[in-house]
């Protein structure tokens, strides 16, 4: 069983954001109980105020691990498109690990090469071995990584097998700042990732979050890009994250010449995005940001190859929506949740027609969970194969499941013998509401209370006597499986157990009305 739960706030107020979250999210989980949790915000970067409201998640839900990190907008499955708020996903399960860590300094751990020592030291070692890993979904800083060798280095420690997403932290955007983009860019000095714990809240301008799958888990992804490619291929160079040379010249003159808008004076523009084709991998895009005072052409979040081809890229609205949804009409199936992670230039080129990409995407996955967030740059496969690299200007749409074999039989052969159970009891339990009914009669308090904890006993009536019940049978089994060293025949948690127990308490209460009647 794989379950997820979204919650959204666009309160100001910590602690009203606090009880919006988890009012919701209670209300969707009911009996259930998380393990991880996906957080994101689109809000001024409070870091008190971020601290405060992770603080309260993970104290409303003992046990559960939070990550995420700070976006310049995103939506629910009900929510509809939010500029500024606060959104929050929580998942468990009782047959696919989830494992959610944090890892500081990684722009030193990458400058220095001990990246992919750390991960594997300590990330990996609570999973076993890398190759078990179904799926990786992490975040990362915008400032002072390189996003291509982040990517490489988890691909090559996790198997090309392993699913990996994810996306860059952003700043806080204003609407102001989306409508006057192409003519002053926006701030990019504060991108923050999150980790909470029961002992930790973590904000950070600097770490490496991440959430690791293992077990049966069913992962689709895809990337649509939608920005146009004009097609003539220039040749240039480049050290790191500078461009030294467009076709031969200083890339000022030559984009002066092209008339292009990163070399227009009149304008205060300083960012635009350009294709690159290198041999041996699909074309990519990379945002291109022009220092006037330095004179200078640069990326962030990536560095550039040293030689390349380029062409010039135009963005077009319904270009980027129509392969939006040319992209969720690939999947297929049923899914327990899905993640839209996009590009922030979406905000940008789509303005007042965002919101569409919401509809879209609620009305491909209806009545499934959804949590999307626009990000400053985007993890995800290729166009050509699963193999995940570094993106810009893209969205990256993955959705999980789990494998359903053998779960209906069970379910239904359960079903079956608790109903047979019931109706061959029915005298009996008709019998213990006439006791109940008389003991609530009596006068003595030690009497109804008594009374009260029959009546609890036989319909599991109440949460608490559902989840204590669920939980004392759920470490009954597990004892009697580890002392005879055999595996459990099926999912024994106690999530899985608090559901059949559930089933049982709404057939007796079907059962008790009718005998009253």
């Amino acid at each position: 069983m794989l379950k997820a739960i979204t919650a959204t706030s666009t309160k100001n107020a910590s602690d009203d954001i606090v009880a919006d979250l988890i009012i919701q999210a209670n209300a969707k989980l009911g009996i259930y109980r998380p393990s991880v949790g996906i957080f994101y915000a689109s809000c001024q970067h409070d870091c008190k105020k971020l601290r405060d409201i992770l603080q309260a998640i993970v104290m409303a839900f003992p046990g559960v691990k939070i990550l995420g990190s700070s976006v310049t907008g995103g939506y629910s499955e009900e929510s509809g498109y939010i500029k500024d708020g606060y959104f929050l996903c929580l998942l468990l399960s009782d047959t696919i690990q989830m494992i959610a860590g944090c890892m500081e300094n990684i722009s030193t751990l990458t400058a220095n090469g001990t990246f992919r020592q750390q991960f594997r030291t300590n990330s990996l070692q609570s999973m076993g071995e890398g190759k078990d890993i179904t799926a990786c979904l992490f975040f990362s800083p915008y400032n002072n990584v390189d996003g291509n060798e982040l990517i490489d280095t988890l691909q090559g420690e996790l198997s090309e097998q392993c699913i990996i997403f994810g996306g860059m932290a952003t700043d806080h955007w204003t609407e102001q700042d989306l409508a006057t983009f192409s003519k002053k860019t926006p701030p990019a000095q504060q991108t923050l990732s999150f980790f909470a714990q029961a002992d930790q809240v973590h904000i950070g301008k600097d770490s490496l979050v991440f959430l690791l799958f293992k077990g049966e888990l069913v992962v689709q992804s895809l990337i649509s890009y939608g920005w146009s490619d004009i097609g003539m291929l220039y040749p240039g160079r480049a050290e790191n994250f500078f461009l030294t040379e467009l076709d031969g010249k200083d890339p000022y003159l030559f984009l002066k010449e092209m008339k292009h808008p990163l070399a227009a004076d009149e304008y205060g523009h300083a960012e635009y995005s350009l294709w690159f084709h290198v041999p041996g991998k699909d074309p990519y895009i990379r945002d291109i940001f022009f220092d006037k005072e330095q004179g200078k052409y640069f990326t962030k979040g990536s560095t550039l190859p040293c030689h390349f081809d380029f062409s010039f890229s135009y963005p077009k609205k319904e270009t980027i929506f129509r392969e939006f949804q040319n992209c969720l009409n690939k999947f297929s199936g049923n899914h327990a949740l899905v993640l839209a992670i996009t590009c922030c230039t979406h905000q940008v080129v789509m303005k007042d027609e965002i919101a569409k990409e919401h509809k879209a995407i609620v009305d491909k996955f209806p009545g499934t969970p959804v949590l999307a967030g626009y990000v400053f740059g985007e993890y995800g496969p290729s166009l050509t194969d699963q193999k995940s690299s570094f993106h810009s200007c893209s969205s990256v749409v993955t959705t999980l499941s789990e494998k359903q074999a053998g779960l209906e039989e069970e379910s239904e052969e359960v079903n079956t013998f608790l109903h047979k159970t019931l109706n061959e009891q029915s005298k009996e339990i008709s019998s213990l509401k006439k006791q109940v009914a008389f003991l609530e009669s009596c006068k003595s308090n030690k009497m109804k209370l008594f009374a009260e904890d029959c009546l609890g006993i036989m319909l599991c009536r109440s949460h608490s006597s559902l989840s204590n019940i669920g939980e004392k049978l759920s470490q009954t089994f597990r004892e009697y499986y580890a002392a005879n060293n055999i595996a459990p025949p099926y999912a024994i948690s106690r999530n899985r157990i608090i559901e059949h127990l559930t089933q049982f308490k709404k057939r007796g209460e079907v059962l008790l009305q009718k005998s009253s009647d």
